[in-house]
């Protein structure tokens, strides 16, 4: 297979460094790429986190700038967790013991499924009118309807899905049999199982995970402070997302033949021995684009997948843009120019009046998915650097300003890995012969032309001690295994109308009743009054015993008043109103003012009271000298007169 593999790159590098150009037969490929996927990055990083790709089996391990696609399942592992970068606004941040999978990732809107863990979600802009957001949990759907941040909570092992709302947002949140509007400020639990499946619980919203939501608040305020200083719709365009952090790491400054560029600051490249572009990072599969280079600087987002590395004045510059401006900044996978030579996989910075080698369209040809209609891209900008270098030219003008590689890459530009070590290796190498670079560099490649024939993912990853593939592998989980949302969820489209529909207003039209439509007053009959609408929805029309509808009660009106007209003949005139004189009230007088004021007389003068004397003492009784009188014997009663003796 190897050496199969080696006659097919020998004859691309026949056909690719030794094509002769003529004068007006070269093709230029269209300014919108083939593939034109939405591509998020993994903007920060801690601790064991692993990505599933769509089309393997294999869990790889998880780096910075590691781009991620629609069908990527990522898990951070105990103490770990990442950050994903949606755009130059908007960040996902997973803690530990997650997993999350990019079911739907648009320019039309995001679909996230959280099978189990913890979210933390920032939204710094959302249009609803043009995206939707939505994140899958279990047996539920929360869609995201204002900026703000919102903190979506999934156990494993328990039957409860937990949200909360932040920062001004709003969210509405769907169960399997019902749905409400959860406001910033509060919180609600889910029951998923159990006796209380269906119900949930509001309260106010609190910092549920203390350490989570301290690093989501350092990330916020690092994100917040390089946002202020970014050069956005100046610079770059807000396609460029990630070159807000270029100014930690380096300084911009302005060049008559390129407009603004920047340059890594000698302490940002200085870790790395006799640093270039392309060559501390690693070739890495990614489904529909194909090999794609992923960077080992912390600051190369943006200048690996967008706009030239230019050698000039003795140093490497970035430049947002190429000679060749499209109509938008489209992502790609490298900006480099890839070929076979002597057994090695050579590459080099694309230089800055080239348009785009696609070195992957060998790839692109077979795999092909027509998203260009589904994922047009949101309307850029695209600001123009001055002075502009390029323009709008013909073919032959676009010939004619090709230039020679050599005359714009230095030799040491030119970076190698054997076959053997390709999509292996993290860091590419020099070639032996300053000889083979120059005669790399002489060669006008062409991307019309047949591209080279890369190493197929299948062949890279069967061989051992890869370096990318995880030697733990993690149990494969999904939607597949775990049931997450309020519904089936069809690919590219929102849930969101259709579950408040069902969900909310139980498939009956909501009552839409107009601002300034009079209650009770039906405006498209004015000899009616019904009764005022009641219900947050309309009810069917129902059969009464009679057999009858039950439509509801009208009152009719008395009938209008016909308008006055000129009094007629012989017609009595009313009496004029004259509205009754008004009587003035009286006015207030004050009571007449005392003028002679009373004389002060002091009091009388206080008298002494008078002394307190004691009574007298009561005097004792003089002693009595006289005994007391002795008690006398009664007398006897004398006889009864006339009484006779016996």
């Amino acid at each position: 297979m190897i050496s199969n593999w080696l006659n097919r790159s020998s004859m691309f590098f026949l056909l690719a460094f030794t094509f002769s150009l003529p004068a007006f037969g070269y093709v230029f490929e269209d300014d919108e790429p083939e593939i034109t996927d939405r591509v998020a990055r993994i903007s920060s990083i801690d601790g064991d986190v692993q990505i599933r790709r769509k089309d393997n089996v294999d869990w790889e391990n998880a780096v910075l700038n590691l781009p991620v696609i629609e069908g990527d399942v990522i898990s951070a592992g105990k103490g770990s967790r990442f950050e994903i970068q949606l755009n130059s606004k908007n960040y996902v941040r997973i803690s530990e013991n997650s997993i999350i999978t990019l079911t739907t990732l648009q320019d039309s809107g995001i679909a996230l499924s959280l099978q189990q863990g913890t979210a933390l979600i920032r939204l710094n802009e959302i249009d609803r009118d043009r995206e939707f957001f939505e994140i899958d949990a279990p047996r539920t759907t929360i869609a995201l309807q204002l900026k703000g941040q919102y903190f979506i909570e999934a156990g494993s092992i328990s039957e409860e899905v937990r949200v909360a709302v932040y920062n001004d947002g709003e969210a509405r949140v769907y169960s399997e049999s019902s749905g409400f509007t959860l406001r910033s400020g509060r919180s609600a639990r889910m029951f998923i199982g159990g006796a209380n499946v269906g119900e949930w619980d509001i309260a106010d919203a609190s910092r549920f995970d203390v350490a989570f939501f301290d690093w989501s608040e350092e990330r916020d305020n690092l994100i917040a402070r390089r946002l202020q200083n970014a050069h956005y719709d100046k610079y770059y365009d807000r396609d460029i997302y990630g070159a807000d952090e270029l100014n930690d790491y380096g300084n911009w400054t302005y060049d008559r033949s390129y407009g603004y560029v920047w340059r890594p600051a000698a302490r940002s490249i200085s870790y790395y021995d006799d640093w270039s572009p392309y060559r501390y990072g690693q070739w890495r599969w990614l489904p529909s684009y194909g090999w794609t280079w992923v960077n080992d600087e912390p600051w190369g987002w943006a200048t690996y997948h967008h706009g030239r590395w230019i050698w000039t004045n003795g140093g490497w510059y970035w430049a947002p843009y190429g000679y060749y401006r499209n109509r938008r900044s489209w992502w790609r996978p490298a900006l480099v120019v890839l070929g076979v030579y002597n057994n090695n996989v050579c590459w080099y910075p694309l230089p800055y009046n080239y348009s785009y080698y696609n070195y992957n369209r060998h790839y692109n040809s077979r795999n092909r998915r027509d998203r260009n209609q589904q994922n047009p891209g949101p309307v850029a900008t695209n600001p123009t650097p001055t002075p502009v270098p390029g323009g709008t030219v013909t073919l032959e003008e676009r010939y004619r300003g090709r230039m020679v590689p050599s005359a714009s890459i230095p030799e040491k530009g030119v970076v190698a890995v054997s076959v053997e070590e390709f999509g292996k290796r993290k860091m590419g190498q020099r070639l032996d012969s300053p000889t083979s670079a120059k005669e790399i560099l002489s060669k006008i490649p062409n991307s019309a032309d047949s591209p080279p024939i890369l190493p197929s993912f299948e062949e890279v990853r069967k061989r051992t001690d890869v370096g990318i593939v995880t030697a733990r592998q993690r149990p494969v989980v999904g939607p597949s295994t775990v049931r997450t949302g309020a519904a089936t969820r069809t690919a590219d489209a929102p849930l969101d109308k259709e579950l408040e529909r069902t969900r909310i207003f139980g498939s009956r039209p909501p009552l839409n009743q107009s601002p300034r439509e009079t209650p009770g007053i039906n405006p498209s009959v004015n000899t009616e009054r019904t009764m005022p609408r009641m219900g947050a929805v309309s009810r069917p029309t129902e059969k009464r015993g009679d057999g009858t509808d039950s439509t509801p009660i009208i009152i009719p009106l008395p009938p209008p008043r016909e308008p006055q007209r000129n009094t007629p003949p012989n017609r009595v005139e009313q009496p004029k109103y004259e509205a009754p004189r008004r009587t003035e009230a009286p006015k207030y007088e004050p009571p007449p003012r005392r003028t002679d004021t009373p004389r002060y007389e002091p009091p009388p003068p206080r008298t002494e009271s008078p002394k307190y004397e004691p009574p007298p003492q009561k005097s004792e009784p003089p002693p009595r000298s006289d005994p007391p009188p002795q008690k006398s014997e009664p007398s006897k009663p004398s006889e009864p007169s006339g009484k006779k003796d016996g």
